[in-house]
């Protein structure tokens, strides 16, 4: 996703790849999935997650799933969206998803949760994530 660069002493044009979010894919549902990084608007603390964003809009319903444990993060008053049990079904569905198309090779053979502690680790360098299996979040809303 482009941005325009919040330096004014930017060397590459004023206008690049921000580093601190990263838009990992839409579930097919058009969930939204991102996950940003400690440099981001608000401290993402130490605890890793994803962001989910219903509808793509300025106020859009938004809240966050934790990586390492089938729970919703808490963000404060921030980000408090729930998902309702086909949301919660479509973002495990994608979660699970194998990669089998990739325009670069990177991804290939990796899950789409796997892909999002990768983006988590690259992009909290305080806060790094060990391997894990995926947390089953079909616990979540029982």
């Amino acid at each position: 996703m482009k941005k325009k660069c919040v330096n004014e002493n930017c060397e590459i044009g004023g206008s690049h790849r921000l580093r601190e979010m990263t838009h990992v894919g839409n579930t097919k549902g058009g969930i939204e999935i991102w996950v940003y990084g400690e440099n981001w608007r608000h401290s993402q603390g130490p605890a890793p997650h994803i962001h989910f964003i219903k509808k793509r809009r300025k106020n859009g319903t938004r809240g966050c799933l934790s990586l390492k444990d089938a729970a919703y993060f808490n963000h404060g008053n921030r980000y408090k969206a729930t998902l309702d049990s086909a949301e919660l079904e479509d973002i495990i569905d994608f979660l699970k998803k194998y990669i089998d198309v990739d325009e670069y090779g990177f991804f290939v053979g990796m899950t789409n949760y796997k892909k999002c502690c990768m983006y988590w680790n690259s992009n909290n360098d305080k806060y790094q994530m060990r391997r894990q299996e995926m947390p089953d979040y079909s616990v979540i809303n029982g």
